[in-house]
């Protein structure tokens, strides 16, 4: 069986080229009227120069039925990090990225939006995480 080496040995972190991780977290205390129909949420900023490896949020349990829908991503792309998730409706989290949020990178500072697509049914108050990991580049 051949074995194949595709390492490169320029691309090993040392202390010199190492890049720091950071995570920001954002941490929403949602009102049922913010769920209650479509509506745009600002929850926090992510800083210029920013390039994003993964999202955890847990919204919260903003719906006591099954009705809502939200999309996490920025100004210039409402659902750069999540798309159509139901989250919000069960109190369960999110660990992962669009293809388009994946290596995501700012070049100023930008709002991160929660987009309400679809209302609850039975809206209610939560508290919500979102935490975005990265680095700044």
């Amino acid at each position: 069986m051949a074995e194949f080496n595709l390492i490169d040995p320029s691309d090993q972190l040392s202390p010199s080229t190492s890049m720091v991780v950071h995570a920001l977290e954002f941490t929403p205390a949602f009102t049922s009227g913010m769920v209650d129909d479509t509506h745009t949420i600002k929850i926090g900023k992510l800083p210029a120069n920013f390039t994003v490896t993964g999202v955890a949020a847990r919204p919260g349990d903003l719906d006591a039925s099954t009705g809502l829908v939200f999309d996490l991503g920025t100004t210039d792309d409402t659902n750069a990090f999540v798309n159509a998730s139901s989250a919000g409706q069960t109190n369960s989290g999110i660990q992962s990225l669009t293809s388009v949020g994946l290596l995501y990178t700012t070049t100023e500072e930008e709002e991160v939006l929660v987009t309400v697509t679809t209302a609850a049914t039975t809206e209610q108050a939560a508290n919500g995480t979102f935490v975005f990991m990265g680095y700044f580049s």
